[in-house]
């Protein structure tokens, strides 16, 4: 059973609407987009709303939620979105609490998103696991992560050091969008360059999980969100390096906290969607999202 959590605050990442505009706010065409579709597929928007062209503000395709915006920061939005001739605005991912109401009486209409989770990371944290998911799946989740070490090496790479790993993750990522005939690779060299240009440099970790031979079989991409904090925001694998009985996903958790309680970090954010499977890695707090909706013509 998944038990919402009471805290309010969001993950912000600093300058992130500058970081976001190579890829976010700009008008596009969601039917290709497997997030969208769902909320077709489900019933809750219809088939005009599915192909309409849609504005986008906030952090849609990436693994954070997006705060409720300001009524100064929609009229901004709103004129970006009319010259760039969108029929609808979409403030994705926003997490669910009183300021609904706020929305809801502007016109947006809401739509159901996904659950977002956090770990928190307190000492002694096996045995904390140990109470979250049970002896069994703990005992599980170490023999997972010491088979993957057996094969793999665990590499991190932060701030300016970086650099020398964004070509794994463009092509671990490129990869996983041509598998699942994704429109954009959302974390391709360019977009990754431009954060690395900004003041996100100094927040960024990236980690590399390699063969023997040198070959990178996975990448994760880490943000310290806080002194005390780690955004989780994406992981990429190649499986055909794999052996039977390896779980790069479910180790990759492993590694995380692992990587996060060696620096004093007390929390990491681990995005949205799959919150069951990830409350048996050890996820202890959630957030319901929801997507926000408005039809620009009808806005004063």
């Amino acid at each position: 059973m998944i038990i919402p959590s009471n805290e309010t605050n969001h993950i912000l990442i600093p300058s992130l609407g500058e970081i976001l505009k190579c890829v976010e706010e700009k008008t596009y065409d969601l039917s290709p987009f497997p997030h969208w579709r769902k909320l077709f597929d489900q019933g809750h928007i219809s088939q005009d709303e599915l192909m309409e062209p849609t504005y986008l503000l906030g952090g849609a395709f990436y693994n954070f939620c997006t705060p409720a915006p300001s009524r100064e920061i929609l009229s901004r939005a709103i004129q970006k979105a009319r010259c760039q001739k969108a029929t609808q605005l979409l403030i994705p991912n926003v997490r669910e609490s009183l300021k609904d109401h706020d929305l809801e009486k502007i016109g947006f209409r809401k739509l159901p998103g996904d659950f977002e989770s956090a770990t928190t990371l307190t000492c002694p944290f096996w045995e904390t696991l140990r109470e979250r998911v049970g002896s069994k799946k703990l005992r599980d989740l170490k023999r997972l992560t010491v088979k993957s070490d057996q094969c793999f090496t665990f590499h991190a790479y932060e701030g300016e050091r970086a650099y020398s790993a964004l070509r794994d993750v463009n092509d671990l990522h490129g990869f996983h969008q041509r598998k699942h005939n994704n429109k954009m690779n959302i974390f391709s060299t360019p977009v990754l360059k431009y954060w690395m240009r900004s003041p996100l440099q100094n927040r960024m970790i990236i980690i590399l999980r390699k063969t023997d031979q040198g070959d990178t079989a996975q990448c994760l991409v880490l943000f310290k969100s806080s002194k005390n904090s780690l955004c989780f925001l994406t992981q990429a694998k190649n499986t055909s390096m794999c052996l039977e009985g390896h779980n790069l996903y479910t180790s990759a958790f492993m590694k995380v906290y692992e990587y996060a309680l060696n620096r004093g970090i007390k929390k990491v954010y681990l995005g949205r969607g799959g919150e069951a499977t990830k409350a048996k890695l050890g996820a202890n707090l959630f957030w319901q999202q929801n997507h926000w909706l408005y039809p620009l013509q009808t806005y004063n």
